[in-house]
Formats: C-alpha cells, structure tokens, sequence
C-alpha cells in the first residue's frame, strides 16, 4: 500500500501540470486566431474606404450580387468590432472545453464552432439591416438624411440609444455577456451542437447588448473609421473591463445629452459628426 502511494503522489502534479500546459497551450492558439482575424478585418476596413450611401446603394443598384457583397461588407465590420469584446467568453469556453476533452483538435473545431456561429448571427442581423433600409432609409430618411433633418435623426437616434442603456433589459444582456463563466456553467454542452448553441446563444445577448448602438453607428456615419472605433472601444469597454456596467449608464447619458443636442443644436452637433468622418 505505501509502495504504491509513493509511486502514484509524484505522478499527479505531473498529470495536473501536463493538463494545464494543454488548456494553456489552447487559449494561446485561439487567442491568436481571433487577434489575427481581427486585425485583418480592420485592415481590409481600411484599406476599402467607403460611407454609408455606397454601402446601403450595394443592395439597391446591385441586384443579389449587391446584397452579397453587402453583407461581406457587414460580416468584417461586424468581425472587427465584436469579436474583440467575445474574446473573454471564447478563451473561456476554450480552457472549459479543453479540460473536459483531452484531444487538441476537437478543441479546436469546437472553438471554431462557436466562433463559426457567433459570426453567423451577426451575419444574418445584415439581412434584417438590409430589409430595414428598403422600408425605412430608401423610402423616409433619403428624403433627409442631410442638414438639419439628418441632425434631427442622428439626434433621435441618440436619445434613444441613450434610454435604452439605462433598461434592465440592456442591464440584463450585459450582465450576461460580462460573466463568462456563469453562462457557460448554465448553458454548457458537449460536442459540435453544443458550441453551436453557445454560439447562437451568445450572439443573441451580444445582440440584445449592443444593437442600439449600431443604430447610432448607421445615423452618425456607417463606414466612418473612427466612430467604428470609438464604438467598439465603448462595447468593449462595456462588456469586459471592471466598473464597465457603471459605464453603460455613463454613456447612456452622454448619448442622451449629445442628442438633445443634435435635436436642439443642429449645426454644432453637425460639425462635431463631421469631425470624425
């Protein structure tokens, strides 16, 4: 009995040790997927310059092969702006899953799972934006989407991102995205299906979280480099960095201030807009 305690004590740091090296060694491949895919999307963002009238003119001048090339567009701005912020609940779902499954490359399909399908929720949200722009955008706001009436639906659209920061449905969304570990011990399941669903699961309260803010994106200027950025950093922010639910409301009312102020002040809110196209 004690022969054997002493040939089985050493070797269970080892086993521990060599597990965590693996979980480790995970994190870091993905990690670097996700840094590598990002980069590229910013990148590709970059060097395509392009508005928000040439985007939205993709589905209407160019026929399905418009709508194709729209929703490529809307996929890398979507990877570039939220996978970033998602990074926290993959890395964490990477060492759960590599813990439960010693094989590296089910691993990684699995990951890639849920990636695959966190993007492709984004994705088909482009279709929604589309059929959106044909009833509302095409039909209502072309009509004024410049000067003060274009200040007034910027303004608008501010005022109500900002209320809506400050809803328990948004608290209740963030919240979820913020506490990784939580939902995946929740909604947790093995295999293929399983990180699909997470997937599916996780871009639906990433959707609730964030989508008001893409609204604020379409009236200050869709394709505008540094109002893409400054929005992601405040998602980011949001979801991930301490004190970031404080934060939510923080912005909520500056969003609210700064609408009132496009609605009441056309001209300056106009050249403070213009000053980050």
């Amino acid at each position: 009995m004690l022969s054997n305690e002493k040939i089985i004590l050493p070797i269970r740091p080892r086993l521990y040790y060599t597990a965590r090296r693996a979980v480790l060694s995970q994190r870091f491949v993905v990690s670097a997927a996700l840094i590598i895919i990002a980069a590229l999307s910013w990148i590709f963002l970059i060097i395509t310059p392009s508005d928000s009238v040439q985007m939205f003119n993709m589905v209407t001048m160019m026929g399905y092969e418009g709508i194709g090339l729209f929703l490529l567009t809307w996929m890398v701005m979507m990877v570039a702006m939220m996978l970033p912020s998602a990074a926290p609940m993959v890395q964490a779902y990477v060492s759960l899953t590599a813990e439960k499954q010693t094989r590296t490359r089910w691993v990684s399909m699995r990951a890639a799972s849920f990636i695959g399908s966190y993007i492709f929720i984004w994705t088909a949200l482009g279709l929604v934006v589309a059929a959106a722009y044909f009833v509302l955008w095409d039909k209502i706001l072309r009509l004024g989407t410049t000067g003060d009436t274009g200040a007034a639906i910027a303004g608008a659209a501010l005022v109500v991102a900002g209320f809506y920061q400050l809803t328990p449905l948004k608290q209740v969304c963030l919240k979820t995205c913020r506490s990784p570990i939580h939902f995946l011990m929740t909604r947790y399941r093995q295999g293929l299906a399983g990180a699909l669903s997470l997937g599916l699961y996780h871009a639906g309260y990433c959707i609730g979280c964030c989508w008001l803010l893409f609204v604020v994106l379409f009236n200050v200027g869709v394709m505008s480099l540094p109002w893409m950025a400054l929005l992601s950093v405040i998602i980011f922010f949001e979801k991930n960095v301490p004190g970031g639910k404080k934060a939510s409301y923080l912005i909520g009312f500056m969003f609210i201030v700064f609408g009132f102020l496009l609605i009441t002040s056309p001209e300056l809110g106009t050249s403070i807009l213009m000053a980050g196209k």
